[in-house]
């Protein structure tokens, strides 16, 4: 599981979950995991109105929530959201070019390095 996204309203929840394996996510993965967690979703009954269980591979707008993610995402282009920033820029867009311990940088567009440390506020 890469992800997990709750929307909806009072009479219905969209529980929408994003999954991600090797080799890529095949339609029968998506049947196979809707079928299992629905049945556990109904066995806890872990919401009182209906919902809709939503099972997908989040292609390329992946989000990358792991230190891991950065790492295997290295030389690819990234945008980051940056959050409770008051001064500066609230989004960097570039090349993914480094991930080393606890520092991600991304080479930006006019060459200059964002070095940016883990966790991303």
């Amino acid at each position: 599981m890469v992800d997990i996204e709750l929307t909806g309203n009072r009479s219905q929840q969209i529980i929408q979950v994003y999954i991600e394996k090797s080799g890529g996510v095949l339609i029968s993965d998506c049947v196979t995991v809707s079928r299992e967690l629905g049945e556990r979703l109904d066995e806890k009954d872990v919401t009182e109105n209906s919902y809709r269980l939503e099972i997908s591979s989040p292609g390329i707008e992946r989000p990358l929530r792991k230190i891991q993610d950065f790492e295997r995402y290295v030389g690819h282009r990234v945008r980051i959201r940056l959050k409770g920033r008051r001064k500066g820029k609230r989004k960097i867009v570039g090349k993914l070019v480094e991930v080393d311990e606890n520092i991600v940088c991304v080479l930006l567009r006019n060459e200059e390095k964002a070095s940016l440390h883990w966790p991303i506020s």
